[in-house]
């Protein structure tokens, strides 16, 4: 017969047996830990820092807290007095661009020097370049960004929309309604690269977001009709300012990781927008299909759209040289 003692040997035993196993477990973690960031240095965390972001920037629009300095994917970011991402702009200046766009234009990820944006204003010295970018933007923010310059009697002289394939999606507000699960996911993705490397073995999530955002492009989505009365609001407050309004379109990863037109009815269906609306446009994506059979290298690690160095280098170079044909359409070749 099992005495007491007995018994609570023997639970000491499978508590020390227990303990010892998580130790292991976590010791395995760490290190594979420490091999994904010793190895794979280009893994981006993913995430921004809450408390850059704050509400009621431009009406409903969030923004960015004036004079903030925080994290985005793992990439440490300025913002301005202003509430835009700091640039090396003119302390003065007799021409200002506007650029609109989300995440993707903001550059997350990626030191500001290296970004589109950066390399436009480096380009420029004598212009002073607003990127107006926030995580999260859709056209509606972009309408409210510009009424905030008209309201201003900002003196702009062109307006450059960075159009995202998810630009027709509902507006991003800092309410959390995640579940217990996202949220976990969420914290991992901003602090594991090991977790962002088996995540990425396992589930093609560039995929997944392209067919998730492809059907917002069919005749009666909701999102495609807030997609075109916004551009509509954009074209209307630029003229009605006398700003020369241009579009670049961006890609999804998934659409230029092989040469498939069938993936490209989201570009055809936005280029006949903006041609019917006479709106010069410039869409990069041959640009990037062009550039071989691995396309990953012009994005961050298994990430959807936004862009590396290299694919920020790209959009520059399609720009820059876009910029000297007045009102062409381009298809970005």
């Amino acid at each position: 017969m099992t005495t007491d003692k007995g018994k609570r040997g023997v639970l000491r035993k499978k508590a020390l047996v227990c303990a010892v196993a998580l130790g292991v477990f976590a010791a395995l973690l760490l290190v594979a830990e420490g091999a994904a960031r010793l190895f794979c240095p280009h893994i981006n965390s993913q995430g921004t820092q809450r408390s850059l972001l704050r509400e009621g920037a431009f009406g409903e629009t969030i923004g960015w807290q004036p004079n903030g300095r925080g994290l985005a994917f793992g990439e440490t970011v300025e913002i301005d007095e202003r509430g835009f991402r700091r640039l090396n702009s003119p302390a003065q200046s007799d021409e200002a661009w506007l650029l609109l766009g989300d995440s993707v234009t903001f550059g997350v990820g990626v030191p500001v020097e290296q970004t589109f944006a950066g390399r436009l204003q480096a380009a420029h010295p004598r212009v002073r370049i607003w990127n107006t970018a926030v995580i999260g933007y859709s056209i509606e923010d972009y309408a409210a960004v510009l009424a905030d310059f008209q309201r201003r009697k900002e003196p702009i002289a062109k307006v450059i929309l960075f159009l995202c394939l998810n630009d027709g999606y509902r507006r991003m507000t800092l309410t959390d309604n995640a579940t217990p699960l996202l949220r976990c996911t969420r914290w991992l993705g901003e602090r594991s690269k090991f977790y962002l490397l088996i995540k990425d073995a396992f589930f093609d999530r560039s995929h997944s977001y392209f067919e998730f955002i492809e059907p917002h492009y069919h005749t009666g989505a909701p999102e495609w009709a807030r997609l075109k009365s916004g551009l509509e609001e954009i074209k209307h407050r630029c003229r009605e300012s006398g700003w020369d309004l241009r579009v670049v379109v961006l890609p999804y990863e998934y659409q230029v990781r092989r040469h498939d037109t069938n993936l490209l009815g989201p570009q055809t269906v936005l280029g006949q927008l903006l041609e019917t609306n006479a709106v010069a446009t410039l869409d990069v994506t041959p640009a990037f299909a062009a550039q071989g059979r691995e396309k990953r290298p012009l994005f961050l690690h298994a990430d959807a759209m936004h862009l590396s160095s290299a694919g920020h280098e790209l959009v520059f170079g399609k720009v820059e040289k876009w910029l000297g044909e007045p009102g062409k359409q381009s298809k970005g070749e």
